[in-house]
């Protein structure tokens, strides 16, 4: 299991990396009233549109620890940097300069968000808290190509929950890195997902050489929860960063 640090300043980002960050959301009411002021104006109405407080707050700190991370790899305040959106909702910055070639994503999942940095290219990262579920192989036909519904059969029961939130935050993360959203079919590509074999792209249907150009990486933030990051470009060296804020 990877092991995460807290930095004493931010670490520098280098052209074969990437960086991947984890963050608390249960933070205090001192903390997230710094990180509300840091948001814009359209962010602010977003947070406005939660219906219920918990998700507000959490949206408030990941979006707030988004900014003050990308501050640290950009020469801009956290608070000054905008943000353009594809279609898809995938957020990449506005300043111009070589920060362009700095790209991003994130994820959060009950109270806990993370975050991808990379220079080499596209990236896309997910995370899913892994709750109990009784529809597991009813979820897994609408999401695994046949080979992996193959792949999650043979697991032994007792680690199919862990292969099924393995093989769902593979390709969610490799959807987030293409950025083509619902658009792009789910089973049209293949990861590995069995317990215990390493995290890889195995087949892009309508590209087969499309998965030696991307890599992908399994983690696990917290208890419970399972991660995934996938960004262009190979070999890459991936650190794991913990950011601290003062938690309610």
């Amino acid at each position: 299991m990877e092991r995460w640090h807290t930095p004493a300043a931010h670490p520098e980002l280098g052209a074969h990396q990437i960086h991947i960050w984890r963050a608390g959301l249960e933070v205090s009411a001192t903390t997230l009233a710094a990180l509300w002021r840091l948001l814009s104006s359209d962010e602010i109405e977003r947070a406005r549109r939660f219906v219920f407080e918990r998700d507000r707050r959490r949206y408030v700190a990941a979006r707030g620890v988004l900014r003050l991370l990308l501050a640290g790899y950009t020469p801009y305040a956290a608070g000054d940097l905008v943000f353009r959106y594809t279609p898809e909702g995938k957020p990449s910055l506005v300043q111009p300069g070589d920060i362009a070639t700095l790209t991003f994503n994130l994820s959060h999942s009950d109270a806990w968000a993370v975050y991808g940095f990379t220079r080499q290219g596209r990236i896309g990262i997910d995370i899913e808290y892994c709750r109990a579920l009784n529809d597991l192989r009813q979820l897994a036909t609408s999401i695994f190509s046949e080979q992996e519904l193959a792949a999650l059969d043979a697991v032994p029961v007792s680690r199919r929950q862990a292969a099924f939130y393995a093989g769902w935050t593979r390709k969610e993360a490799f959807v987030k890195a293409l950025g083509a959203g619902l658009s792009y079919s789910l089973q049209s590509f293949d990861v590995s997902l069995t317990p215990g074999e390493p995290a890889r792209m195995l087949h892009v249907h309508a590209d087969p050489a499309a998965a030696l150009r991307w890599h992908l990486v399994a983690f696990t933030p917290a208890p419970n929860l399972a991660g995934a990051v996938v960004a262009e470009g190979r070999p890459l060296d991936v650190s794991f960063w913990h950011f601290p804020l003062e938690q309610a």
